[in-house]
């Protein structure tokens, strides 16, 4: 299989996340956009418009002619026009301000749980005001000192936030200036979703990938790709690069603590034997002990630094399905049983075939076993496409990594000569040096190289995009708009907040490890069970008020819901916002019962009637609660009514998120202005300014994620892996065995003052060493090997073993095979939620260190599972071919499948 190159190159580590996408999924059909064979092909016209135009060839501004599609496309909103909305810099006049008045009982609501009622504003921490659904809280004005902001004096009142999008706040933003950034970014994400792909260039590309896909020239297909989805090729690699700065600071922390024991090696030079050997004994100590808490600092920095780095993209490949792609080991299972199955298939497929050429004439025999044929090569092609696509993963981070790769093995062999220089030296202080001198050349040169790293591995993760891009109604799935990537960063952020919040409310309760899945259970159950009487509640408030209005007042309501509910099915927030407060002005309600109203209606088919299994649940289930809360003393109930009214208001948030309604987000935990931080795009931040992305994505984001039991365990057992590959293969490996060999020596001295180390030591710790380098240099090798194609520049990675790019890659791939093993066992409640908290680390440091020492040899089990699949993908891969001439007739059908031993080989 030819495999797409990318024009622009270079790589870092990435802990790959699992991108969801929230989108609308683009309906082009690829057969509307087919022209006649007499026509010029949609690629030649693409192509030659972009020739034409002044537009950039690697991806740039297009010109289009006036027949450039039948159907809109909407450019995608540059990173550069997405800049941080104003601020109004001015206090609102308290006595005039807008929406200030007191709300309806319906709108501040109580929660009822269990028969318990539960008084919002007694019991949030803050008020939860939403002004967008306040009848009075939206207007065409709002005053400002005295002084009416209108659509005319705008410009002269209000001042931008910095230059190139960086905000400079003077004052606190209004509640109404929040609800207008809010909106602003609300129109902008929806916009985004709702762009159509012109179906010429849909055409385009698919016609230049099929030829790409036969000649191994991807240029003109990547041109075709960035003109389909209105990709900026410069302005996609600005922000990879951004994210590289933001990425090289992962290991930052864990490489300065690594430092930390030099401080026992210079105090180890003195003569006295006694306080040598307490130093000797205190840096092995800390040699260990670094070695292993810095696998949990790197755990956390990454956890933290990962979604920061995403937020700095302006769009990025969506290769989370590649990410599922299963791992060679199950590769070569699969493999294995697929050929087994052919063999199996071998005798009835002989037989069609043979009777189909004896009666020649008989088209139906003949088209039955063409069909069995097809039948069986199809299991060939699933099992061989996952052979073929986890090659083309590992080939992203093994082309993407090698720069960060080079310094981890300069610091790797920096270590190493370390404890020879002190050896010969006869002074430990040198071995201090040269550590010190390697930690911070790579420390200080990967702040340069990730950068270029990103740039290459992101490329790469779309140059794999387009070879598994064969489902035209999915390619506005294939990138992900910084907007888009936002909006999931605060979906994860949200999402986070309930299941914190669930944890707590089971653990007030005492409902055991599956407590959370109960709580969550119960509520959808209840909702539903509910949900007719809430339906017709509230449609009698609103009937009655509707039949109390005159002929023409009633004409116009009617009117206005028709192009409210035009206004919703198209997601014009701000419009349905404004309708929604007029028609509840006219009804004289509040416009919260409005929105209820409206809500509950659309919900009639996502919320069936109850099943009397559900039924019986949902009654177990409520006693279940009920006592749990009435047991609970006073001290407790207050905390539990405190959890319950901040989990009704916040477990709507994520949905509402990733619908882009943003100004219906709760106030609780400040949570709107979260939002209206984490969807800004800001550029050119100063280094002593906090931008958003710094406080929404590495912050709150990455509390968030430390507090996932899949995202800790995961992550963190890995990081043993990396620190200890057999023992020593780790990068801090030799300073372990020498400080062990320090200590040894520093005791002999205290008996033998003129006790000089052997030379056969310091050669026994060195092949200790590389024996275990090398044990993952051929392991290496095997990995790399198992692409399909040629080597080439990887022989340089496969000589650099256990800290190479390809090391790297088998470590992203069983992390991220644990991290799926964890959900499963998470969503059965065997993992509970805890957030960010020393209980965490207790709760899953002790299944993460199991992980840690199973997958110790990591490298050589990965080698040997892909010299296996790879021998199992040449069986699978003759067989193909020898399907399809069985098909086509070009070989003996007596000797067509000779494959009795190959399923067992």
């Amino acid at each position: 299989m030819h495999i797409p190159s990318s024009t622009n190159k270079s790589a870092a580590v990435d802990d790959a996340v699992s991108h969801e996408r929230s989108g609308a999924v683009d309906k082009a059909d690829p057969r509307s956009v087919q022209r006649s064979l007499s026509e010029a092909s949609a690629a030649l016209r693409v192509l030659g418009s972009l020739r034409n135009s002044t537009g950039d060839a690697a991806g740039g501004p297009v010109e289009e002619g006036p027949d450039a599609g039948t159907i809109s496309q909407r450019p995608r909103m540059s990173a550069n026009n997405l800049k941080p909305l104003v601020a109004i810099h001015a206090t609102l006049d308290p006595t005039r301000a807008v929406g200030t008045g007191p709300r309806s009982a319906s709108s501040l609501g109580a929660v009822e749980i269990c028969g318990t009622s539960y008084d919002a504003l007694k019991v949030l921490p803050q008020q939860m005001h939403d002004i967008a659904s306040s009848s009075g809280s939206i207007g065409p004005h709002v005053i400002i000192r005295n002084e009416e902001i209108t659509a005319e004096n705008a410009p002269s009142r209000i001042t931008p936030l910095g230059e190139a999008g960086n905000a400079t706040v003077i004052d606190m933003p209004s509640e109404h200036e929040l609800h207008r950034d809010l909106m602003a970014h609300s129109k902008a994400f929806v916009e985004e979703d709702r762009i159509v792909l012109n179906p010429e260039h849909v055409q385009a590309f698919i016609e230049t990938r099929a030829q790409a896909l036969k000649t191994g020239d991807w240029t003109q297909a990547k041109l075709c790709f960035n003109t389909m989805l209105n990709l900026e090729q410069s302005g996609m690699d600005a922000g990879f690069r951004e994210g590289g700065k933001a990425y090289s600071w992962r290991n930052a922390p864990a490489s300065i603590m690594s430092l930390l024991p030099t401080i026992c090696t210079f105090k180890a030079h003195g003569n006295a034997p006694g306080p040598a050997r307490n130093w000797a004994a205190g840096y092995f100590g800390s040699v260990m002990a670094v070695s292993t808490v810095s696998s949990l600092v790197n755990t956390y920095t990454l956890l933290h630094v990962t979604p920061y780095q995403d937020m700095a993209f302006r769009n990025a490949a969506d290769i989370a399905p590649e990410l599922n792609t299963p791992t060679f080991d199950k590769i070569e299972t699969e493999l294995k049983q697929v050929l087994q199955h052919v063999q199996d298939e071998s005798p009835r497929l002989q037989d069609l075939l043979t009777r189909s050429v004896a009666d020649p004439g008989n088209h139906e025999l003949r088209a039955a076993a063409n069909h069995a044929v097809d039948e069986v090569a199809k299991t060939l092609d699933h099992a061989i496409n996952h052979y073929t696509t986890r090659c083309q993963l590992n080939r992203v981070y093994f082309e993407g990594l090698h720069r960060q790769s080079c310094l981890q093995t300069l610091k790797f062999y920096g270590n190493l000569l370390a404890g020879w220089g002190g050896y010969i030296a006869k002074d430990p202080r040198v071995a201090a040096g040269i550590q010190i001198a390697t930690s911070v050349s790579q420390l200080a040169l990967q702040r340069l190289v990730a950068p270029s790293d990103e740039v290459d591995k992101q490329n790469l993760m779309i140059d794999l995009k387009m070879l598994t891009a064969d489902d035209p109604s999915k390619f506005k799935e294939l990138m992900r708009s910084p907007l888009q990537i936002r909006v999931k960063t605060l979906d994860q952020i949200f999402t986070g907040q309930v299941r914190e919040l669930e944890q707590q409310i089971a653990d007030t309760l005492h409902m055991g490890a599956n407590g959370p899945n109960d709580w969550r259970t119960h509520a959808g159950l209840k909702d539903r069970a509910e949900y007719p009487a809430r339906l017709a509640a509230i449609s009698d408030i609103r009937s009655g008020a509707f039949e109390s209005l005159g002929a023409g007042e009633k004409a116009a309501v009617q009117a206005l819901e028709i192009e409210l509910a035009s206004a919703t099915d198209i997601r014009n927030y701000e419009r349905a916002d404004e309708l929604h407060a007029v028609i509840a002005g006219t009804l004289k309600i509040d416009a919260d019962v409005l929105k209820t109203h409206a809500s509950l209606q659309t919900q009639a088919n996502r919320l069936p009637p109850l099943s009397h299994e559900e039924r019986a649940q949902l009654a177990l289930l409520s006693s279940k609660i009920e006592t749990a809360s009435g047991n609970l003393p006073d001290s407790q109930r207050s905390k539990f009514n405190t959890l319950v009214i901040a989990w009704e208001s916040t477990r709507h948030d994520p949905q509402r998120v990733r619908e882009g309604r943003f100004t219906e987000v709760s106030d609780y935990n400040d949570n709107k202005r979260t939002v209206r931080d984490g969807m800004q795009v800001t550029e050119h931040t100063n280094f002593f300014e906090l931008s958003p992305e710094f406080k929404v994505g590495f912050i709150k984001a990455g509390n968030t994620r430390s507090g996932l039991p899949d995202e800790v365990s995961a992550t963190y057992g890995a990081a043993s892996w990396r620190a200890f590959q057999l023992g020593v293969a780790g990068i801090n490996g030799s300073l372990m065995i020498n400080s062990l060999l320090g200590l040894v020596s520093a005791q002999k001295k205290t008996h033998d003052p003129t006790y000089q180390e052997p030379l056969w030591e310091r050669y026994l710790s060195l092949g200790i060493t590389m024996s275990a380098v090398l044990v993952n240099v051929a392991a290496a090798y095997q990995v790399a090997n198992a692409k399909t194609k040629p080597l080439g520049k990887l022989w340089g990675q496969v000589a650099s073993g256990p800290t190479s790019s390809i090391s790297e890659t088998v470590y992203q791939n069983n992390k991220l095979d644990e991290r799926r093993k964890i959900r499963e066992a998470t969503a059965n409640g065997s993992y509970p939620y805890v957030g960010v908290s020393i209980k965490s680390l207790s709760t899953y440091c002790l299944g993460a260190l199991k992980l840690g020492f199973k997958g110790m040899a990591f490298m050589p089990r990965d080698g040997i599972a892909a010299s296996k699949a790879r021998a199992a993908f040449e069986k699978a891969e003759g067989k193909q071919k020898e399907l399809e001439r069985m098909k086509n007739g070009l070989t003996q059908f007596d000797q067509a499948l000779n494959i009795a031993d190959d399923a067992r080989a």
